[in-house]
């Protein structure tokens, strides 16, 4: 008998048919997402496995990108490499992979077009390489800094230019402080609405992925949570059997049990397993986030938890033992939004009064250390009082139907996101007119010493310009409606004073003036992470001469 596995045949595709194939696939994909770029960005509507109701509308780019996926192989490739690098924006900036997927479409037209096969590729693509860096730097230097008004331009500006979802999320920020903390959770009716908590972080986030239940920002979402904290480190289910037993779901009447379970403690890979496969069963709603720092920090953190939540702290030190552990012994919280690297937990009103106490007993301790210089003990007394202190804010996205409620999530998602990076690095004249600024900019011409650098200098010029183009097709704006009368000449987008200056066409108001000061900012941070990611991407794949694929039947 033969037990070897059978090999399975490959495609090699080779040269410019491979490369054209890569650009193929990239182009359908940005055909897709590009439609919803700027205030005037069209809905995408989508049937996909992977939504409850089978289909939804989004005008949200990485949840377009999310669901594309092409039968070529080639194309597919392709596709799937420009989704990296949009997913790469999102995760630094939490935003921005419209405008990734844009520019890398634009790089490898472009690429494409002015790059010839030849010893001189590797030259080019390391000279576009070296240009991006230097465009990344010029953007941050163009960074202004971010006051109310602009807090509440950009949050308008990233979704969708929907004014009062936008000024719902600016609301938060300008009365709670820019390094407040806001979440976004569905709303348990129609209607959209804000709340500001008392709460606290956790510098933890879930121990497996597979505990998601939102996909799109990748959290878990829990109401009406009951929490055991402890430091014993549970191995097996049995260890926290009569616990388990008590958020047992009965298939009989699901409803019954509307508690939820957040275990923060370290857990074996056993248990972990164990409780895993009975969440996906729907048997219990359970969430595992492992104990935070170490040592005396970790047990200082369990404590301070503990007590905002009203839980008993079981400690290995005091020899607590797990098996005698009740109902009674758990703390209880509103709400819990767990992140990959965070948990963000509400504090109820009537635990106030006691987190009060526990401040004003570490502010007691951070007076006993103002005399040790350099204390990292007062240091981390502060942190524990900072937390304690902590405001959430939660904005709950309403709609009458799943679909409406998920598009809406979206953009808040979006949103926030976009104020964070905003409050990061400051912002930009947005409506593409930052990127398509350095396009022009006279001090590129110095830097230009050979014919590679000048292709280089081209294809990157030429594809930063796009975004704003791309802005004034979704808004049925032609280019000589809007900046016609700025144009120097027929291949120039600006001229050199409009660099400096930051102005731009409003697509919204149809006003030519100042785009921060108009309120049509991009975050800093989010336009820079977009031309890096999109640039890398792309010089991956001009490079490219061979791909090899499974052959299809």
């Amino acid at each position: 008998m033969n037990t070897k596995q059978e090999e399975v045949s490959r495609v090699v595709t080779l040269g410019e048919e491979g490369r054209q194939g890569l650009l193929t696939g990239v182009q359908k994909l940005a055909v897709a997402v590009k439609s919803t770029l700027g205030p005037a960005g069209q809905t995408v509507l989508i049937e996909s496995i992977n939504s409850i109701a089978g289909n939804f509308a989004t005008k949200d780019g990485v949840s377009v990108a999310d669901e594309f996926f092409l039968s070529d192989p080639v194309e597919n490739i392709g596709a799937q490499l420009a989704k990296q690098a949009s997913k790469k924006t999102e995760k630094t900036a939490d935003d921005g992979t419209t405008t990734s997927i844009v520019l890398m479409e634009a790089l490898m037209i472009r690429g494409n077009e002015m790059i010839k096969a030849g010893r001189s590729k590797n030259i080019v693509l390391n000279e576009l390489r070296k240009f991006t860096e230097m465009a990344s730097e010029k953007l941050l230097s163009m960074s202004s800094e971010v006051t109310s008004d602009i807090i509440l331009s950009t949050a308008i500006t990233s979704v969708n230019n929907d004014v009062a979802t936008g000024k719902m999320i600016a609301d938060l920020y300008n009365e709670m402080g820019n390094d407040a903390i806001v979440e976004v959770m569905d709303s348990k009716s129609d209607e959209t609405y804000s709340e500001k908590i008392e709460g606290l972080r956790l510098a933890r986030g879930y121990s497996s992925e597979l505990f998601v239940n939102k996909e799109k920002s990748m959290t878990r979402e829990m109401s009406d949570v009951r929490i055991l904290i402890t430091d014993t480190e549970i191995n097996k289910a049995d260890d926290i059997l009569r616990i388990l037993e008590e958020f047992v779901i009965n298939p009989q009447a699901p409803a019954a049990k509307l508690q939820s379970l957040l275990i923060i403690a370290d857990c074996s890979s056993q248990f972990e397993g164990t409780m895993l496969t009975n969440y996906e069963r729907k048997i219990i709603d359970i969430c595992i986030v492992p104990a935070p720092a170490n040592g005396y920090r970790k047990k200082e953190l369990l404590n301070d938890l503990a007590i905002a939540t009203g839980s008993v702290y079981f400690s290995e030190l005091k020899g607590d033992n797990l098996d005698l552990m009740n109902l009674e012994d758990l703390g209880h919280a509103d709400n819990v939004l767990v992140k990959k690297n965070y948990t963000t937990i509400s504090i109820s009103k009537d635990k106030k009064p006691v987190v009060n106490e526990k401040i004003e007993a570490l502010k007691g301790l951070v007076e006993l250390e103002e005399s040790k210089e350099g204390s990292g003990s007062k240091k981390f007394l502060l942190e524990r009082i900072a937390n304690l202190q902590g405001r959430i804010g939660v904005i709950y996205a309403g709609g009458k139907t799943r679909t409406e409620k998920k598009e809406l999530y979206d953009r808040i998602v979006d949103g926030i996101g976009g104020v964070r990076s905003a409050i990061k690095e400051g912002v930009l004249p947005g409506g593409g007119v930052a990127l398509a600024s350095l396009a022009t900019d006279v001090s590129w011409a110095g830097k230009i010493k050979t014919k590679e650098q000048q292709i280089a200098m081209k294809i990157l010029t030429d594809a930063i310009a796009v975004p704003l183009m791309q802005i004034l097709d979704n808004a049925g704006i032609t280019f000589e409606e809007s900046y016609g009368t700025m144009r120097a000449t027929q291949g120039e987008i600006f001229n050199g004073s409009l660099t400096e200056s930051g102005q731009g066409y409003n697509v919204v108001t149809g006003e030519f003036g100042n785009m921060v000061e108009m309120g049509v900012a991009d975050p800093t941070l989010v336009t820079r992470s977009a031309l890096e990611n999109s640039v890398s991407v792309a010089i991956t794949l001009l490079g490219t001469n061979c791909i090899i694929t499974y052959e299809r039947i």
